[in-house]
């Protein structure tokens, strides 16, 4: 069992604009973070010590992009890639017990998204887009993250009514599938198939 923990980490990150053509290029670099968690290990329901635990967020780029292509229309994309290998979950006792492996095994990926955003006038603006994430090289995943790869499509929009700003978009992923594995050799302990996730935000803002 692992309780809360905390860390910090830093960013940094560079960019290029051209405001006649509504040009935008970004490129951010996020650090790794350790993060410290106490831990209580048990097995069988026997305890087997308590201690701590540290757990690295990976460290990540994301290239932000966005061009005028019509009047009040935008092209933007977004290219995320995290070193996930980086991320071990190794609890003291389950560490010993398996020479060191971790709970986790997940492989350094990178996600897409596209799409394009209009002003419809100047009270409304609506966007659509695409994203994807590649499957790995087999659909043998950690029992934490039971996917391999994804599809999704997002639709959203903002109206500004005098200083009231309301915003809100929906986002249906399609996962693709994986089994859950674990031990060494890799032994699949379930099938995950044919799932998908919506998600839905909404928000109101205020200028002032």
């Amino acid at each position: 069992m692992l309780t809360n923990g905390s860390g910090s980490g830093w960013l940094a990150g560079v960019a290029y604009e051209r405001p006649a053509i509504a040009l935008r290029v970004a490129l951010t670099y996020f650090s790794p973070i350790d993060n410290e968690f106490d831990t209580a290990e048990s097995l069988a329901g026997a305890p087997r010590g308590v201690g701590s635990t540290i757990v690295t967020s990976p460290e990540a780029f994301n290239l932000d992009c966005q061009t005028g292509i019509a009047a009040n229309t935008l092209l933007f994309a977004n290219v995320r890639y995290a070193r996930y290998e980086d991320t071990i979950l190794s609890p003291n006792f389950f560490g010993v017990a398996t020479g060191g492996a971790s709970i986790t095994d997940i492989d350094n990926s990178y996600g897409v998204n596209i799409g394009i955003g209009r002003k419809f006038s100047d009270s409304f603006s609506g966007s659509i887009a695409f994203g994807y994430e590649p499957e790995g090289d087999d659909d043998l995943v950690p029992p934490l993250s039971p996917t391999n790869g994804s599809r999704s499509i997002s639709i959203g929009g903002q109206y500004t009514v005098g200083d009231i700003v309301l915003s809100g978009g929906v986002r249906y992923t399609m996962l693709g599938d994986a089994r859950p594995e674990t031990g060494t050799p890799d032994v699949a302990r379930a099938t995950f198939a044919d799932n998908d996730a919506l998600a839905v935000g909404f928000s109101i803002g205020f200028r002032f």
